[in-house]
Formats: structure tokens, sequence, C-alpha cells
């Protein structure tokens, strides 16, 4: 990969800017513990992360709550940046933000280790179980002295024949984790 790529993947992330006002640009080494390094806020780690994502061309991204360190305004730019990068692949967000799992073609909704329920926003809140419920927690401002608990774990893919007919061939896919 040259230069003009890497340049290009940032530009769309939305990392050129905050790149170019680094002491050294593109050439800065992002370690603080590195002679002339810097170290960027978490934060500021998300759109370089979405470059590099983008870079490699992987059929599949498999991204880690992404968007945890960002405001809203942020997190709903670098949404509509990732879901026109992800064009034409599959990714996998793991997030407990119903800011970024409402957006997301299929969402899992994980309670014990498990898929408890999985849809679009739409058909979730329809159905009125855990996700409905959570929705209405965060939505509404008051929370019950019993509300869930939103986590993320790593859990195991679910049984192919159990999502894959109605999964479209490039999705974005989030999984919402409650214990």
């Amino acid at each position: 990969m040259d230069r003009a790529e890497v340049e290009e993947a940032a530009c769309a992330a939305g990392a050129d800017e905050p790149i170019r006002r680094l002491p050294h640009g593109f050439e800065t080494l992002l370690a603080k513990w590195s002679t002339g390094g810097t170290e960027p806020s978490f934060g500021e780690w998300q759109c370089p992360a979405l470059a590099r994502a983008f870079l490699r061309q992987a059929p599949l991204i498999l991204l880690d709550e992404p968007t945890c360190a960002l405001d809203s305004w942020a997190e709903a730019d670098w949404l509509d940046r990732f879901r026109s990068m992800a064009a034409g692949r599959t990714a996998l967000i793991i997030t407990h933000r119903f800011t970024t799992a409402m957006r997301a073609d299929v969402i899992h909704v994980m309670a014990e280790s498990q898929i408890a329920e999985w849809g679009s926003h739409t058909e979730l809140l329809a159905r009125g179980d855990l996700y409905a419920r959570s929705w209405e927690v965060q939505t509404r401002g008051d929370v019950p002295a019993r509300a869930p608990r939103l986590i993320c774990r790593p859990v195991a893919a679910p049984r192919p024949s159990s999502f894959s007919a109605r999964r479209p061939r490039s999705t974005v896919t989030s999984l919402l984790v409650s214990r």
C-alpha cells in the first residue's frame, strides 16, 4: 500500500484532520513510550482504527465497542462513515450502546451468554422483550430498582440455521449484551 491509499482511508474514516494536527502528521509514531511519539486519547484512536480496518479490505470487519469513547455527534458521524465504508462486506459490532446497535441491519441481544433475541431495531421494539424493555428504560430516563445490567463479553456464534436464511449478503450486525 502506498501513502495515497493510507491518506484516502484516513480521509474516508474522518481521521485525516486529527492526523494532520499531530506533531509529524502521518509520520507521527503513536506511542508515548517512544522518543518523539505521542499518545492520542482513547477517543482519538477510533478514527485511525477504522481507517486501518478499511485499508485491509477484509470481507469481515469485527469491532468491539468502536464508538464507546465518542460523544454523540462524533458517534453519528463515525456510524455514517462506517456504514458507507462497510458496503459489500459483513461487519460485526459488539456494543452496549443503543445508538450504535439500532443502526445495525440485525441486532443479536445476548443474555446469560446466549442469544436471547434477534432482529432489527423496529422488530425488537415490537416484540416487547429484553431489548424493548432496556430501550424503554434508557429513553424514559428513570431507572427502576432492578434495571438490566448491560455488559459485553465474547459469545459463541449462533447455529447457522437459526439466522442465515434471513441475513442479507452484506450486513452490519450488532451484539447488544445483557446479563
